[in-house]
């Protein structure tokens, strides 16, 4: 190939400058077999020396070699991406497993009092992470401890510096829920004075801290620093330490006496190089000056690369001398930020009454934070960390439709948000209505969302609130269009209708449309600078209540009103509400019962015999100027005056009273009783009681309303009659006359003397069973001729006497 013209040729290289090139790469061949030498792994130990007899329980009892370990407790263990068991503490039991030549079964555990039961049971041989108390000593033979790490307390940023556990007292501090660290706490508690809160494992101890559910928590220190790092909790931070260490060693079951010595045995047997070296890869902690054989390989490879490093520093320092500080800036704001922030979203989660929640739609799994399970009253982690352990508290009517539309969401890639609401069972057994809110953050090289991160809020009173509006808007509703009375919306600005009633549509005759595209003018009869005087009214005074008023309809005629109207909002606009009542029929009514009562108060007045109103204990409460002469007063304002704080005492014996009293129960529309009374002097007196019964609002009796009839006159006369009536049945039975009383109308004989009977005969019921004109009666003389008269209170009664001697035949 040509070279271009524009191009210039190629000079070849100087020999001084491939003597160069040969010197540099023969010392990067030295330079790479001295980082081999380096980094050439030490040799491995000899395997353990066991006895017969424990090799042969190895071989012969390989289902008995099983060990649990917790998936979340690293760096120690932990559960890797495929299930395997990994950690510091892996590491260590690869290194005994070596030196045994056998292998342990390994079973994540469910939890750590799990693990601790299963230990003492012999259901499980070995565990990994154990620290070394006297209560586990008498069932699970330890192993010198492989690391030990100082427990380490666990607070928010705010906090201040060098804390003890003594700074706690009453106040939330958590452990791990069987962990050495509880145990610890609760001996430093100030006697109960420090509340204890165990959580189920690390990482929900610390989103308790992090949140404010919790003021600090009490953790290994590695452990601590592994999962802030992992959950992102910037506003974390270690406040001080305690004395407890954290001596980790390998707990063996003390069921299993050979291998108990076979596993001390192989642990001893492990070359001290190897086992730094394994803590090394999991822990960085300060050894005080002494380095392991790693780190002294690893200085080696460093002080071979420091020349470059140096060149290299020289020439990048100058640009991070200035970028630095922007940095640091940057950063410190950062943090300063997310403290912020996750103290804001853990106030708002408080305020609102809501609660986060993660869901990852591949595998199921579910987190949802302490306050999610406080917003429904339940303890944290109470359900499975699972898509079924969320909807298990859902309403059985609400889970299909709130299943679809997140499926939906997921199924259409999570994007936009994904919103639902909800009901969800509260720890009291009702039911709360919640707003689900979410949004998907992460995805997969199919576009599938893997991550969605939402809020639940409890909108249950809001809820209520709304119906409790809608069931208002209907009641209004309903009132305004069947009350009987007018009731219009008007604009405050210019007055136009905006809605108004069947009531006030039939009073003008008009329709719906009609009225509200018509001239409120047109309605009111009012002029344009009345009407505006009127809205400033309302609007001013807040509103005009019970105001009468005469309207002139178009025949001429006048209309009393009484109308109210007061201020309100009406679909956004400024609004008169205004209800309008026509009282024509009650103010014509109400003259009626003026009258009426002037009518009454005339008769009550002047009527000539006494009426009253009394209450049912007997105090007087009215009486008329003639019931008041009847009792000897002058008027009737000494009766009220003389009786007003006591009984009006007119009966003579109380018994009166009451036998009034009872016949006014069996009937109180009215009695009439005849009885006597006291005037004012204590004089008595014969009158006539007609009086009935009021009964007040419950139906019980309340009021007597009566009159009373002086009737002593006629008493006298009635005694008068009865003794000229006495004087005259005397003489008729005494007489030695034959007498025979005779009714001319129908002729029937009233009465005979004795001396009649004797005279001619007869007997009483035989002359009295015969006709007067029947009798054959012979007067002697003119002097037996009949004489008209009353008798016993009946008109025309014939009399005839008889003198002795006269005789008379019978028929």
């Amino acid at each position: 190939m040509l070279p271009d013209s524009n191009t210039a040729p190629i000079a070849p290289p100087p020999r001084s400058g491939r003597r160069a090139r040969r010197r540099a790469a023969l010392c990067v061949v030295l330079l790479a077999a001295m980082v081999l030498c380096l980094l050439r792994p030490a040799p491995a130990g000899a395997r353990a020396a066991l006895t017969e007899a424990e090799q042969a329980w190895l071989a012969d009892n390989p289902d008995k070699l099983t060990l649990y370990f917790d998936k979340n407790f690293p760096p120690y263990e932990m559960i890797g991406p495929e299930g395997s068991f990994q950690g510091l503490a892996a590491d260590v039991v690869a290194l005994v497993e070596q030196q045994l030549g056998a292998r342990f079964a390994k079973t994540p555990a469910p939890d750590w009092p799990t693990q601790l039961a299963a230990l003492e049971s012999g259901n499980m041989a070995l565990v990994p992470v154990i620290v070394r108390t006297p209560e586990r000593e008498i069932y699970a033979q330890f192993t010198p401890p492989y690391v030990d790490i100082p427990t380490a307390i666990i607070a928010r940023r705010g906090e201040g510096e060098g804390r003890q556990l003594s700074d706690f007292v009453g106040r939330r501090v958590a452990v791990v829920r069987g962990y050495v660290t509880e145990a610890y706490v609760r001996r430093h508690s100030e006697g109960g004075r420090m509340e204890v809160v165990p959580v189920p494992n690390v990482q929900t101890g610390l989103r308790d801290v992090s949140f404010g559910v919790v003021d600090a928590m009490v953790e290994n220190l590695a452990v601590a620093a592994h999962y802030i790092d992992k959950e992102q909790l910037p506003n974390l931070k270690v406040v001080g330490a305690t004395d407890l260490g954290y001596p980790l060693s390998l707990g063996i079951s003390k069921k299993y006496p050979l291998l108990c010595s076979a596993v001390l045995k192989a642990f001893a047997a492990i070359p001290p190089e190897e086992l730094e070296g394994t803590k090394a890869r999991w822990i960085r902690l300060d050894t005080g000056g002494v380095l392991t054989p790693d780190q002294r390989r690893m200085l080696r490879v460093a002080a071979v690369g420091a020349v470059v490093m140096v060149v290299w520093l020289v020439l990048v320092t100058w640009v991070l001398r200035r970028r630095l500080r922007e940095k640091v800036d940057a950063l410190d704001h950062a943090r300063r930020k997310a403290e912020e922030q996750s103290t804001r979203l853990a106030l708002v989660l408080g305020a609102t009454n809501a609660g986060t929640w993660e869901y990852d739609p591949k595998t199921g799994a579910a987190y949802c934070s302490p306050e999610w399970y406080t917003m429904l009253g339940h303890l944290p982690d109470s359900t499975s960390h699972t898509y079924a352990g969320w909807f298990s508290l859902m309403h059985p009517e609400d889970t299909p439709h709130a299943s679809k539309i997140l499926n939906e969401y997921v199924k259409h890639g999570g994007r936009g948000g994904y919103e639902s609401e909800f009901r969800m069972r509260h720890a009291d057994g009702g039911w709360r209505w919640v707003l689900g809110k979410g949004q998907a953050v992460a995805w997969d090289d199919a576009g599938h969302p893997t991550r969605i991160i939402g809020l639940n809020i409890d909108i249950h009173n809001l809820k209520q609130h709304r119906e409790a509006a809608l069931e208002s808007e209907r009641r209004f509703r309903t009132i305004f269009e069947s009350a009987p009375y007018s009731i219009v919306i008007n604009r405050m600005s210019d007055g136009a209708y905006l809605d108004v009633n069947r009531a006030f549509l039939a009073s003008q005759g008009v329709d719906r449309e009609e009225a509200l595209r018509g001239d409120p003018l047109r309605f009111s009869g009012a002029s344009p600078e009345e009407a505006a005087a009127f809205r400033r009214a309302v609007r001013n005074l807040g509103g005009l209540h019970n105001v009468e008023s005469a309207v002139r309809r178009k025949d001429g005629s006048y209309r009393h009103i009484i109308f109210s109207a007061v201020p309100v909002a009406f679909d956004g606009e400024e609004a008169i509400l205004s209800i309008t009542v026509d009282v024509t029929e009650m103010k014509a009514a109400e003259e009626a019962l003026k009258t009426s009562e002037e009518k009454y108060r005339a008769i009550f007045s002047n009527a000539p015999i006494g009426i009253f109103r009394t209450r049912y204990d007997g105090r007087l409460l009215d009486a008329n100027p003639a019931l008041a002469r009847m009792l000897g007063y002058a008027d009737r304002e000494e009766l009220l005056s003389r009786n007003e704080n006591r009984t009006l005492a007119i009966h003579p014996h109380p018994a009166q009273r009451l036998r009034l009293l009872d016949m006014l129960r069996e009937t109180p529309q009215g009695v009439r009783m005849e009885c006597q009374l006291l005037r004012r002097d204590g004089s008595a007196f014969h009158a006539i009681i007609n009086a009935s019964l009021q009964p007040d609002a419950d139906g019980n009796p309340a009021f007597l309303d009566g009159s009373i009839e002086d009737i002593s006159i006629r008493k006298q006369a009635e005694e008068q009659l009865r003794q000229s009536e006495q004087k005259f049945f005397q003489l008729f039975q005494l007489s030695p006359d034959a007498i025979v009383v005779a009714r001319l109308d129908d002729d029937t004989v009233r009465d005979v003397n004795q001396a009649f009977i004797h005279m001619f005969g007869f007997t009483r019921d035989e002359v009295l069973a015969t006709p007067a004109s029947e009798l054959a009666i012979v007067p002697p003389a003119p002097r037996c001729a009949p004489r008209t008269a009353r008798y016993g209170g009946m008109a025309r009664c014939a009399t005839t006497s008889f003198p002795p001697g006269t005789r008379m035949a019978r028929p």
